[in-house]
């Protein structure tokens, strides 16, 4: 009887063992994942501020790109005036030269 008493005190105090290693695996997994949580929070928030990022970066280009443009524009504006300018002088002098050569 003594013997059984004490298997069976050795069997419950395995039991309690394992109960409170099965209770620290528990904690330990619920903690794994509250930190996979707080990572996959932490990603997405990485992921919304690079492409919050990549969104001004493509509105500065575009205002670049359309600034430039612009310049573009005014300096073809500016040689096609000055073409037409020049056009016209020669035309000028040659009608002066003809007059000339008449005379």
């Amino acid at each position: 009887l003594r013997v059984a008493a004490a298997d069976s005190a050795r069997l419950r105090a395995d039991v309690s063992r394992r109960d409170a290693q099965a209770e620290k695996a528990e904690g330990e997994k619920g903690e794994a994942k509250a930190s996979l949580e707080k990572e996959k929070r932490r990603t997405a928030q990485a992921v919304c501020d690079a492409q919050a990022r990549a969104a001004e970066a493509e509105e500065a280009s575009t205002r670049r790109v359309a600034a430039l443009q612009h310049d573009l524009d005014a300096a073809r504006a500016e040689v096609e005036e000055a073409t037409a300018k020049a056009a016209e002088a020669a035309q000028e002098l040659a009608v002066m030269a003809a007059s000339r050569a008449h005379t």
